[in-house]
């Protein structure tokens, strides 16, 4: 908490040093890594942020924040990178760009049912398994 606190008041290397303990004590923390990507993109270490990025991302290829975060790196790595990480750039695109789909889709079929159903659908799930 205090690393993310430190970060949306803008003490970038206060937060950074927040999160380095964090991922110290957890090293398969993707939240710490994914910060930490994005405070060493901040900086300008692009190194430790691709780093940090791709650590992330072994063990959350799907989560949209972690791809956002690795496509940032990437695409603001020098151009002479960003070219060699074309069809890289192009694949994890795709990924995201079907995972945010399946967010949106998820999100309104949510609404969906509780607008038209007149509640949550937890509470009609619920109520409909007490029946049985």
């Amino acid at each position: 908490m205090l690393g993310f606190n430190a970060r949306i008041d803008g003490r970038v290397p206060e937060a950074e040093e927040y999160f380095r303990l964090a991922y110290q004590d957890s090293p398969r923390n993707f939240h710490a890594a994914r910060e930490l990507a994005s405070l060493c993109l901040i900086r300008g270490n692009h190194h430790d942020a691709e780093k940090f990025a791709r650590e992330a991302f072994e063990i959350a290829q799907d989560n949209a924040y972690i791809l956002d975060i690795l496509l940032s790196v990437l695409i603001r790595s020098d151009r002479s990178r960003v070219k060699h990480a074309e069809p890289e750039i192009e694949t994890l695109f795709e990924r995201l760009n079907r995972r945010v789909r399946s967010m949106v889709a998820r999100f309104m079929l949510h609404d969906v049912l509780n607008t038209s159903l007149g509640g949550s659908a937890w509470t009609m799930r619920a109520s409909l398994l007490t029946k049985r």
